[in-house]
């Protein structure tokens, strides 16, 4: 058996697909790069990412803060929507 023998038992969610599917401009790739490590993992849960938003807009606003706000928001929406 080789390790290539287990791919056809891989299970890929819908969400997990959806995700993979996302699209972004280059502003927003920007984003991602200015915003850092610092950004919740694209799997942790909308209250997550809420209390993530929440602590960044209190915190000092720098580029880098700025950033990751937009993603956050921007995260919050697409799931608002319900593509997430």
């Amino acid at each position: 058996m080789t390790k290539h023998d287990n791919l056809d038992k891989i299970t890929i969610s819908d969400e997990d697909i959806e995700r993979a599917m996302r699209v972004y401009t280059p502003e927003e790739g920007m984003d991602f790069l200015r915003a850092g490590d610092g950004l919740p993992s694209r799997r942790e849960p909308t209250v997550i990412w809420q209390e993530f938003l929440a602590r960044m807009r209190v915190a000092p606003q720098t580029p880098a803060t700025q950033a990751a706000i937009r993603v956050a928001q921007r995260e919050l929406l697409w799931r608002r929507e319900g593509a997430a």
